[in-house]
Order: structure tokens, then C-alpha cells, then sequence
């Protein structure tokens, strides 16, 4: 389960690196972000945000000719909640001038749109340094922690809550064909298959429609679903940045929340008719993304089964075209971390890259 939660990724970088400035840079970015410094501890049978005074991130170093089987071995590593740190750096020596970069991070301080800035920070800060004596001065703390979110967190009303229960009254629970006899627990066991679809072709039925990309996509999937499992009530799940407001654009931390999507494909809909109700069901759950996933749990589910996750068993993940990042003089390049683990029965990441449309499916 540990593992189903954590983000890795990983590049390789050719040219003389100094180690000394990643480790500094690295510094750099945790002593900015008190979520980078923190750890969970349990007291009183509740969990407690522990923040260290000091960054707690360090740059462990190993050297190996077969780098692949060390991110293989480091990505399979669980991150101690308790202890720390929940952002581990792995750099891989090849050669003096061939290096492998393994950044692992819990999903309790990082989401998606966090890992783009603290990727672009650890960059900046090692081309800060890397200028030697004048890049030297110690960046100054971010001006809005993660702990300050709450202070912005709109009221939970019962027009959200009669909403939700609106949405989700009487919706199936999805019921995957599976090749195995389904465990009486989930266990988050995953592997990933990599496909592409023609991005031009949802490009073209998003204009078409007047509907989103993400529609289209989660329309196509649901359709799907329900051809899989004879059911013509299919619910999923997407995640919303959960970024409201301007002063949370550059905090680092957990901030994204997951809605659940339902979609009633039935024999007798078109797919305009679908893809339109599917476009107007996404705009409105967004509208009440502020109620906490956990209170949903509690709102809207009466039993749990926990061999399945609750409220949906399929998530979608949409996301633009990876950015790039670079350190001064060296040559970065992305490489694939294969994943061991994921949080429901079927994961879908949508990543926008040149002319297609690859995903992963866990």
C-alpha cells in the first residue's frame, strides 16, 4: 500500500555534474518547503505533522555499471512515514560523466502539479549555485506553506453534501472480469502497459462536440467499462488540482483532490447524448471538489468492501506534455520507472506527447 503511494521518477544526466551542488540545491528546495521536512507520527491513536527545523532531504550516492536494477530496487524501496525523510534522492554513478537521478516522493507531501515545482526549483537552484560565489545566498522560505491551505479551505454546506448524494445514489460498484479470484483484501499489486491514442482524433471530437479533452477521454473509457463488465452504470474517478486560489499556485504539497465521475452509458444513449452529460457531470463535481474525499467515504458509502476501493474502482489521470528540465552543461534526459504498485484496479495517465496520446495502465 506504501508503495501504491509514492511518485518516482527519474533522468539521466550526461556531462560533468557536480554532486556537491545538487546536494546543496536539493537543501535548498527542502529548507523552502516545510512539507519537504515533514514526517507523521502517532500520538494518542491520531497522526501528528511532525516539521523539521532542518531539511531532512539527502542525496544517497551509489555506483553501478547496471544502474536499471538499482532504480529498479530503489523504486521498490517503501518511504518510512515515521522516520523520513518522505522525499528520497538516489543519484546513480555510471561514469564521471554519466550519472542516473531516482527522486521518490510520498503522495502525503507531493501531487502532480507539486512534483513540476520542485523539479524546476532543484534545477534553479543548482544553476544558481553552479555560478559559484554570487549564487551562493540561501533562498528565502516559500511564502505560503502547505499548512496554510486550511486557513483557505471553503465550509463543507449541505448543498454540497445533498449534491454528492445526489450524484452517487444507488451508484454499482464496477465489477472488473479478472483472470484470478479477487483477494478478500486489496493489495495494490500493479503493473504498467503502455498504449497510444491518435491525439488528433480526440482533439477532432472535443471541437466537434464543443466538450473537453478530458471528456472525451473519460466518455471513451467509460464506454468501455461498460462493455467490459455488462454494466450500464459506471463510475470513475478523476482528480481535480484542488488549487483555488492564486496564493496556492507555487505550494508544494497534497493538495489535489479525487472526485468520483458517474456516467450511465445505456444501450440506448448515443455518444453525443453521453459525451455531453459526461462534459456537464465533470463541471459540476468540480464545483464541489472542496468536500474531502474521506468525508465522501463516510457520507456516501454504507458497507465497505475492502477488496475494492471505495466509491470507484478506476481512476483517470490527465496530464499535458511533460515539461523539461535542465541543468546548466549537462544533458538531461527522462527515464521510465517501472511501477509495482497502484491505488485502484485500473489506473489511466493521459500524458500529451508529440503526436499521440500514450498512456499507462496499472
Amino acid at each position: 500500500t506504501n508503495l501504491a503511494y509514492h511518485i518516482t521518477g527519474a533522468a539521466t544526466v550526461r556531462g560533468p555534474l557536480d554532486r556537491d551542488v545538487l546536494r546543496t540545491a536539493l537543501a535548498d528546495t527542502a529548507r523552502r518547503h516545510e512539507s519537504l521536512r515533514t514526517t507523521l507520527r502517532e500520538e494518542n491513536e491520531e497522526l501528528v505533522q511532525v516539521v523539521s527545523a532542518e531539511p531532512v532531504a539527502d542525496l544517497e550516492e551509489v555506483t553501478a555499471s547496471d544502474w536499471a536494477a538499482v532504480l529498479d530496487e530503489e523504486a521498490s524501496r517503501p518511504l518510512d512515514l515515521a522516520a523520513g525523510p518522505l522525499m528520497r534522492t538516489v543519484l546513480v554513478r555510471v561514469s564521471d560523466e554519466e550519472h542516473v537521478l531516482l527522486l521518490s516522493l510520498h503522495h502525503l507531501i507531493c501531487d502532480g502539479w507539486s512534483l513540476d515545482l520542485l523539479l524546476r526549483e532543484i534545477t534553479g537552484h543548482y544553476a544558481r549555485l553552479a555560478e559559484g560565489p554570487a549564487g551562493n545566498e540561501a533562498p528565502s522560505p516559500a511564502s505560503v506553506q502547505f499548512a496554510d491551505v486550511e486557513l483557505w479551505e471553503r465550509p463543507v454546506t449541505d448543498e454540497d453534501m445533498d449534491f454528492w448524494r445526489e450524484h452517487l445514489a444507488g451508484a454499482q460498484t464496477l465489477d472488473l472480469p479478472t483472470d484470478k479470484p479477487r483477494p478478500p483484501y486489496q493489495t495494490h499489486r500493479g503493473d504498467a502497459v503502455p498504449l497510444s491514442l491518435p491525439a488528433a482524433t480526440v482533439a477532432a471530437v472535443a471541437r466537434a462536440t464543443g466538450a473537453s479533452t478530458f471528456s472525451v477521454v473519460a466518455t471513451a473509457l467509460g464506454v468501455l467499462l461498460a462493455k467490459l463488465s455488462g454494466q450500464d452504470d459506471v463510475t470513475i474517478g478523476f482528480a481535480a488540482s484542488g488549487r483555488t486560489r492564486p496564493e496556492l499556485t507555487d505550494v508544494i504539497g497534497m493538495l489535489v483532490t479525487t472526485l468520483p465521475l458517474r456516467m450511465r452509458p445505456a444501450p440506448e444513449t448515443t455518444l453525443r447524448d453521453l459525451l455531453r452529460a459526461t462534459h456537464d457531470a465533470a463541471l459540476a463535481t468540480q464545483q464541489h471538489q472542496h468536500v474531502g474525499f474521506d468525508r465522501l467515504i463516510n457520507e456516501c458509502v454504507r458497507e465497505r468492501d475492502l477488496s475494492r476501493s471505495p466509491l470507484f474502482q478506476v481512476m483517470l489521470s490527465i496530464n499535458g506534455t511533460p515539461p523539461q528540465y535542465e541543468f546548466p552543461g549537462l544533458a538531461v534526459d527522462p527515464v521510465p520507472v517501472h511501477p509495482r504498485a497502484s491505488q485502484f484496479e485500473l489506473s489511466v495517465h493521459r500524458w500529451g506527447v508529440g503526436g499521440g496520446v500514450p498512456a499507462a495502465d496499472q
